[in-house]
């Protein structure tokens, strides 16, 4: 589970850190207040596609940190064992950094990892369902 995001520089936002509760979270508010932004940075977060312009004007680069509850996920602390990933099996730490040079880096619980890794570890803790889109 989603227990904390963190999004720095990230299309027009400067800084903001959100925590999750258990149970059902809702985004509202009005048009044009970032709830897409932050759904997008979600979306970054595990493993989507970036581009050059979603990091804010003027900086440098883009950071979307996430911090999930894993303690009852044996099957994500397999993974990260197997792939030699130090973990205190009880939370996952997830960063990305989006430079302004198009590179980026994957964090996972600090050590230096690669994208599909990350796709491979997170899939499993986020669904994002559009407003639109059917559930089966």
């Amino acid at each position: 589970m989603l227990q904390h995001l963190q999004v720095k520089n990230f299309a027009i936002i400067d800084s903001v850190q959100i925590s999750f509760k258990d149970g059902l979270n809702i985004i509202s508010g009005e048009a044009g207040a970032g709830k897409s932004i932050l759904l997008r940075s979600l979306s970054l977060l595990m493993g989507g596609k970036s581009t050059q312009d979603m990091i804010r004007s003027g900086a440098e680069q883009a950071t979307i940190e996430g911090l999930f509850d894993i303690s009852k996920r044996s099957d994500i602390q397999e993974k990260l064992s197997s792939l030699g990933i130090d973990s205190d099996e009880k939370t996952l730490i997830v960063k990305r950094i989006f430079q302004s040079s198009g590179k980026g880096k994957v964090f996972i619980n600090s050590s230096l990892s690669t994208l599909n890794d990350l796709v491979e570890i997170i899939s499993p803790l986020v669904e994002i369902t559009s407003d639109s889109a059917p559930l089966i």
